[in-house]
């Protein structure tokens, strides 16, 4: 009975003394927190404030490396919450961060989630003078996954926080760049990274590659998207077709001196100098429409090139071009009977002449299955409930005398991840 003691005894001293052994996860970052920053100002800033002159040299760049785990020098932290996390230089993971490692290099600088503790933490750069730069930008690297990041600036030490941006919804998962105009440069400019954790969903926020220079003589003007036409194919294309773009101007200045040539088939066919509003420096992307309009009544694919051409050398030319095709079918009535479609032609689906109106969650296409009789069918897939898409066909004169007969075979089937698939085997008049 003893020896049975004793070894309970020892199980339960084991037990107690790794227990003891083993920092909780919320104590353990508490000592980094107290470890982070070597002064505390007072009772909600606190930061590395030696011999801090201000940022006077431009471009000034930060990418947390070669700090020895450290965060860097003059720049200071400032608590919204209670709870007093902070942002700290790590490598690696740790504590479930997401992504697992910096943007570029080996360190960055992380704010992390602790379970059932939600806190928000601005991280806050040194003086920046802005007072000799003509354009003052700020580009950085963050991502997160559910946290909340709000990125400010300040024209003064004891100036308002005004809001730059917010990234507030979902996350943004994958390392991405932002980029800004810095407004009212003054020589006593503070930047914020204002971090805010969602306890159990979030998993951290990360900052790296901040940078700011001065942003002068740069010209990029950036297609994005030809919105119309849209490419497909049509029927019967006789009205003049406008064309609307999405231009973005990535530039340090406004973009207003810049061609529009349009191609078709690679004969040029517009070369229209741009009249509209300018469009602002480092602009989200805006639509524009031009005056010109394209004849695309002829016979087959039209492939339309389009590309902006700026007065100004422009510095990535390889975004200046978009191309779509247009195919247009000149369809005339059916007039002659029997009319069969049985969809064996496999280089092009819909048929010459049939057309299809889409809805959301809806597709049609052509398949074959040796089951089918005959092989050939056009197959409309339904991925969600209460939705329609049209195959139609070509337009058919019937005559005013006689009985016409439509006839065709189909197969409703239901499989797993779809709502339903409706296939039409043969479509006879």
């Amino acid at each position: 009975m003893k020896k049975l003691v004793f070894i309970v005894t020892m199980i339960a001293l084991c037990i107690t003394v790794w227990a003891q052994a083993q920092p909780r996860k919320d104590e353990l970052a508490k000592k980094e927190n107290q470890s982070v920053n070597i002064q505390k100002a007072d009772n909600t800033k606190k930061g590395n404030t030696r011999d801090c002159n201000p940022i006077t040299t431009f471009p000034w760049s930060e990418s947390f490396e070669n700090l020895d785990g450290n965060m860097p020098e003059c720049w200071t932290q400032e608590f919204l919450t209670d709870n007093e996390m902070t942002w700290r230089n790590l490598e690696g993971a740790p504590d479930n961060v997401w992504p697992m490692a910096a943007q570029s290099g080996s360190y960055r600088a992380v704010m992390i989630t602790l379970p059932n503790q939600e806190a928000k933490t601005k991280l806050i750069t040194p003086r920046l003078d802005l007072s000799e730069l003509t354009n003052p930008r700020l580009r950085f690297w963050h991502a997160h996954y559910w946290d909340y990041l709000r990125v400010y600036y300040r024209t003064s030490s004891n100036g308002d926080w005004i809001l730059l941006d917010e990234y507030i919804t979902g996350g943004t998962f994958n390392y991405t760049q932002r980029t800004f105009l810095l407004p009212n440069p003054s020589d006593d400019y503070y930047i914020a990274f204002e971090g805010e954790t969602r306890g159990t969903t979030g998993r951290g926020l990360n900052i790296d590659n901040v940078e700011v220079d001065d942003f002068v003589g740069y010209v990029d003007a950036e297609l994005v998207n030809i919105i119309a036409p849209v490419a497909g194919i049509y029927q019967n294309l006789n009205d003049p077709v406008p064309i609307t773009l999405s231009i973005r101007n990535n530039g340090s200045e406004a973009l207003s001196n810049f061609n529009i040539k349009v191609e078709v088939n690679g004969v040029e066919v517009i070369d229209e100098t741009f009249s509209g509003e300018p469009i602002p420096a480092l602009s989200q992307a805006e639509e524009r429409t031009i005056t010109g309009t394209l004849d695309l009544s002829a016979e087959g694919a039209h492939v339309i090139t389009i590309t902006l051409v700026t007065a100004e050398e422009d510095q990535v030319p390889t975004n200046n071009t978009r191309s779509v095709t247009v195919t247009n079918n000149v369809c005339t009535p059916v007039t002659t009977f029997p009319y069969t479609e049985n969809f064996d032609d496999g280089t092009t689906f819909p048929p010459r002449c049939w057309s299809i109106t889409h809805v959301d969650g809806t597709r049609w296409g052509r398949n074959t299955n040796p089951n089918y009789s005959p092989p050939a069918a056009a197959i409309g897939r339904n991925q969600t409930t209460n939705t329609i898409s049209l195959l139609v066909t070509p337009q058919i004169a019937i005559p005013s005398t006689g009985t016409f007969l439509l006839e065709f075979m189909s197969q409703f089937i239901q499989e797993v991840n779809y709502d339903g698939i409706n296939r039409f085997a043969e479509v006879m008049i």
